[in-house]
């Protein structure tokens, strides 16, 4: 049996590496496919959208299942096409993939029938749009009518009025964690594809993080047969949070097993008790200023975070010793600015409290220095 796939992404990638695994199948193509969908299938360089080519192809090669994968030929009417000149085909007709195609049509339609679904508005002008958002309810996913193309990257609104736009995902080598001008060009037109208004040029910070990959499809937990009282718990991947208490579970169940687990400890510490200025109320922040006057100074003016909450991140007993450290202890930082103001600030009272000279302050990781040289010394220029 001969399959033909058609598209180029992971979609089409996860199509061919399970079709690849029928015994029924002797040889499968990808129209036109990917590197990585070359290891399953032929690739052919026919775009997604060239039907004629498609259904020409399909009958040279004498194709006997074709499956479409991409969402636009789909909505353009490629199964119509082959159906016509009696090609078997595996994929919604024109007229059904209009579900896809249009976010408006798929909502009214499961209204009108009653199949339960998110509360949705729909709206022909930014105005009209921009009116309802003052009085609804968040989080809200904002999305152009039409295939908007944007799977992945997201366009979120934070709590403090800001957007959060991403991510982007593609292999790296080891830990690298550097915002590359070609990920970011992607992020933003991918995301204007959904929000065509946003506005790039007031973007004040930038991300990237390493999430793990792995060769094999699930999790990797259990103690490795190698190297015998060593427990992996790796691959989480994207559902890490939400799967970490039952991983938890599961290391607690291996290590029982083993009797490595002992005794409970009677000291044990499970939790940093921290002091939230902004939380207390009149009487307990007047309390705590009179006992400690660094809680009455604010530093992050985002998050009401004040010197008091930072020096205790900074004596902690596993001390905070970087701006971003600070930040993910005591939260200064994680606000509107993303520590445009309190940045300068928080390096100041690191260089004091620890000793650590201003040019050696670290925003993160080792070569992030915030401060590369002196300018000025004493007031005078070192020209």
């Amino acid at each position: 049996m001969k399959v033909l796939i058609v598209g180029s992404g992971g979609r089409e990638h996860a199509i061919a590496w399970k079709v690849a695994q029928s015994p029924k199948v002797d040889k499968i193509y990808c129209a036109p496919g990917n590197a990585g969908i070359a290891e399953y299938a032929e690739c052919v360089d026919i775009a997604a959208m060239e039907f004629d080519k498609l259904v020409a192809f399909a009958k040279e090669k004498e194709i006997d299942l074709t499956v479409i994968g991409m969402d636009d030929p789909l909505v353009g009417g490629v199964v119509d096409a082959f159906e016509a000149e009696g090609l078997r085909v595996f994929g919604p007709r024109k007229n059904a993939a209009i579900l896809e195609g249009s976010k408006a049509f798929s909502k009214d339609l499961m209204k009108k029938y009653h199949i339960p679904t998110a509360q949705y508005e729909v709206f022909d002008t930014s105005a009209a749009a921009l009116a309802y958002l003052k009085t609804a309810s968040f989080p809200i996913v904002i999305k152009a009518d039409g295939l908007a193309l944007g799977k992945g990257v997201l366009v979120a609104p934070t709590v403090h009025g800001n957007l959060l736009v991403g991510p982007n995902a593609e292999p790296v080598e080891g830990n690298d964690t550097s915002c590359t001008s070609s990920g970011l060009e992607f992020v933003k037109t991918t995301a204007q594809r959904s929000v065509p208004s946003i506005n790039f040029g007031e973007s004040i910070r930038s991300f990237a993080g390493v999430r793990a990959n792995l060769d094999v499809d699930d999790f990797i937990i259990g103690e490795e047969p190698e190297a015998p009282g060593w427990i992996d718990l790796a691959g989480m991947k994207s559902p890490g949070l939400s799967a970490a208490p039952a991983v938890a579970e599961e290391a607690v169940a291996i290590l029982q097993q083993r009797g490595a687990l002992g005794a409970e400890k009677a000291d044990y510490k499970d939790g940093r008790r921290h002091i939230r200025f902004k939380e207390l109320s009149a009487e307990e922040k007047a309390a705590l200023v009179r006992e400690q006057p660094a809680y009455g100074r604010v530093i992050c003016r985002c998050e009401t975070i004040t010197e008091g909450e930072i020096l205790a991140a900074l004596h902690s007993e596993v001390p905070a010793t970087t701006i971003d450290g600070v930040k993910r202890r005591a939260g200064a930082g994680m606000g509107r600015c993303q520590g445009g103001f309190c940045g300068p600030r928080v390096l100041e009272l690191i260089s004091r409290e620890l000793g650590i000279d201003p040019l050696d302050i670290l925003q993160d990781k080792n070569g992030s220095n915030v401060l590369v040289s002196e300018t000025k010394v004493g007031g005078k220029s070192n020209g």
